[in-house]
């Protein structure tokens, strides 16, 4: 192709920024900045997108820093560390509006922007590990760009990378290293899922090592646990009550958002004043602990299908005779169709579901027969956004739009809004 110049546009939630080229064919030129100019010399095209392959950037946005991490480019852990911390949060909230716009066909909706410091800002995740290699994928492949510093890791775990690695090596591993931490006592919990070349050498070395870890386990390539050492899980305290964490279980990453999220669902509670409110996608209760139960006079319904959230739930609010809670092992939609489920009862729902967004069944209850509100949180602004379409019709906004940098580097976010019903 001829060389030609081009302007960015805006920033895609790939990391690209988009582009288009004298035909007027968009182009999407990776780690490019809105406002940013660039000299085109080679793409290819892919899925229908032409690739910027060889560029030059002419114009740089005052929004492009230097890196602080020596990783940042080959590793896919943060995408946006080029990024000012100021300005990523905005750009973030452009994502969600043009989601917004294209998939919801909802303009003009209010935001309220809410920013975290990147430092220490991820405390779940997982590591890939091919004996010497550990640490993250690149962007986009398979290939492991090894960590040797992470800023938004705690320390407690940064000072743990050159035994884990040393382990991987010595004993030829190949898989996944899940990790939690502790926030307040900064205890570590690695598990280890993958098969090791050498037949027992990898549990020789955890066997051995005695390093600063509340625990490990070691499972085979097909999940089967094998070793164990220490603790199995982390105690975690959300307003007062308890919950254990695996190491590959799901908890919010970012412990400074969690007074925002407690702050959100207390509000709800307080605005809407609901006599019996369902957590629809309860996870461990996460959410469930903000709200004011004994002295509200709220009556919980609480769903969830993984066993080992379900634990943490039922034994925050246990179901019994004399309780009033509902606390059922279960998905939102099986809850719908059990006749003994008081889902009738629920004048309000809090809403949290995976990055598929709400399943289509717990949906057609909500366009048929939903309570009056919805607290909707969601880390996915795709399905996000489709749903509120779909719900448009039967439930509107009210208030702005809560865009939550909660994973400060990345390309991940969470967003919120609360939705009341037209009729009522």
């Amino acid at each position: 192709m001829d060389a030609e110049i081009i302007d960015i546009e805006k920033l895609l939630n790939n990391g690209c920024g988009m582009a288009r080229d004298s035909s007027g064919a968009i182009v999407f030129v990776p780690g490019a900045l809105p406002g940013e100019r660039y000299n085109l010399t080679e793409a290819v095209r892919k899925k229908g997108v032409q690739w910027a392959i060889k560029r030059e950037r002419v114009r740089t946005s005052e929004a492009r820093i230097t890196p602080a991490c020596p990783h940042a480019g080959p590793c896919g852990g943060c995408q946006l560390l080029h990024v000012h911390p100021e300005a990523e949060a905005g750009l973030k909230s452009e994502f969600v509006n043009d989601a917004l716009a294209r998939i919801g066909k909802l303009a003009n909706v209010p935001l309220q922007i809410h920013s975290f410091s990147r430092e220490a800002s991820r405390f779940r995740g997982k590591f890939h590990a091919n004996g010497g290699f550990l640490g993250f994928y690149g962007e986009g492949s398979r290939i492991i760009e090894t960590i040797r510093v992470c800023h938004v890791l705690p320390d407690a775990l940064t000072d743990l990378l050159p035994t884990m690695r040393e382990w991987s090596q010595k004993a030829h591993f190949k898989g996944e290293i899940h990790f939690a931490v502790a926030p307040d006592s900064h205890e570590v919990l690695l598990d280890w899922v993958g098969r090791e070349a050498q037949k027992g050498k990898l549990l020789s070395l955890l066997k051995r090592s005695e390093p600063s870890l509340a625990g490990i386990r070691y499972r085979g390539s097909r999940g089967k646990t094998k070793w164990q050492r220490g603790k199995t899980s982390l105690t975690f305290v959300w307003n007062g009550l308890e919950a254990n964490i695996e190491a590959d279980q799901f908890f919010q990453m970012n412990p400074a958002s969690w007074p925002l999220f407690f702050g959100m669902v207390r509000r709800f509670q307080e605005t809407y004043r609901p006599d019996c409110i369902w957590d629809v996608h309860a996870g461990s209760g996460f959410l469930s602990s903000a709200l004011d139960l004994p002295n509200g006079g709220t009556t919980l319904l609480a769903t969830e299908p993984d066993p080992r959230a379900f634990a943490n739930l039922q034994g925050h609010f246990p179901s019994s005779k004399t309780s009033s809670h509902h606390v059922r092992h279960s998905t939102a939609e099986q809850a719908l169709a059990e006749p003994d489920f008081p889902h009738h009862r629920a004048q309000a729902l809090i809403l949290d579901p995976p990055r598929t967004g709400l399943e289509p069944g717990l949906k057609q209850y909500l366009l048929e027969s939903g309570p009056p509100s919805l607290l909707y949180f969601s880390c996915d602004q795709a399905t996000f956004a489709r749903d509120l379409r779909e719900l448009s019709e039967t439930y509107a906004l009210a208030g702005p739009l809560h865009v939550m940098n909660v994973c400060p580097g990345t390309l991940r976010m969470e967003t919120a809004t609360t939705l009341v019903r037209r009729n009522s």
